[in-house]
């Protein structure tokens, strides 16, 4: 059986293994004795060293730079991709974002959006394949690949996001209150790029990604080649009208 490929890092490994029934009776006892034995600075080793270990992971916070994209996901596009070609497969990339985000971080804090983020995570490695693989992007926003097949087409990839986006979309138990999101996802297919290069797959899917914020709540679109195309058109248009107003071209005719 594959495993589940969702990139979290290794440090919830430490806390589930220090927090099983096994471990937890031996707790008093060893405590007991590194205090007994090592005193003080020992006990004070304990309290602070115990908790960094039992916290989870700050894995949705943002870089520094603010990128959109992550090394670790950058490489699994290019795995798949290289994949594909080798083995005469399909393989495609989708990015789900939570639509809104910024309210619904400022109705439940940095901690619940954090524990919201960690569950919607949770859901959408259920929602896909074993072998398929899932990385936190930016706040609110999750790529995943799609490990190559011999058959991906639009009317599956499609499918596949509309199963991902019901999952996503159930109620959130946080604390006592329940929290309701929508998911706005892009798709891209690899056959969808002329260079089947991983930064172009992903720029794609962000594209449409892009496009499915314009439709939003709950929307869901797939790339196209003119897709960029259009939404440069569609900038410049907006920008055309802004400038006519502004220079009084354009008058009411009644």
């Amino acid at each position: 059986m594959h495993r589940r490929n969702f990139n979290l890092g290794n440090r919830w490994k430490v806390p589930s293994v220090l927090a099983s029934p096994q471990a937890l009776a031996l707790w008093p006892a060893a405590t007991l004795a590194l205090v007994w034995f090592g005193g003080q600075p020992v006990l004070l080793i304990i309290l602070v060293i115990l908790p960094l270990l039992l916290a989870p992971p700050k894995f949705f916070e943002q870089n520094k730079n603010n990128s959109r994209k992550t090394d670790g996901f950058e490489n699994a596009v290019e795995d798949a991709l290289s994949q594909a070609a080798r083995r005469f497969r399909k393989t495609a990339c989708m990015i789900a974002e939570i639509d809104s985000f910024e309210q619904l971080r400022d109705r439940f804090g940095l901690s619940d959006t954090e524990d919201i983020q960690v569950k919607l995570a949770t859901r959408l490695v259920l929602a896909i394949r074993d072998c398929d693989q899932v990385y936190p992007l930016a706040p609110g926003q999750f790529g995943f690949v799609i490990d190559p097949v011999r058959q991906f087409d639009a009317d599956i990839a499609l499918q596949m996001a509309k199963r991902v986006q019901d999952a996503l979309q159930e109620p959130i138990s946080v604390g006592s209150a329940t929290a309701h999101v929508s998911v706005s996802i892009g798709v891209c297919l690899e056959g969808s790029i002329r260079s089947r290069t991983s930064l172009e797959l992903i720029d794609a899917t962000f594209a449409a990604l892009m496009d499915a914020r314009r439709n939003a709540p709950s929307a869901i679109r797939m790339y196209s080649p003119g897709l960029l195309h259009a939404t440069a058109d569609e900038t410049d248009g907006e920008e055309e009208v802004l400038h006519a107003l502004k220079m009084g071209q354009i008058c009411a005719w009644f």
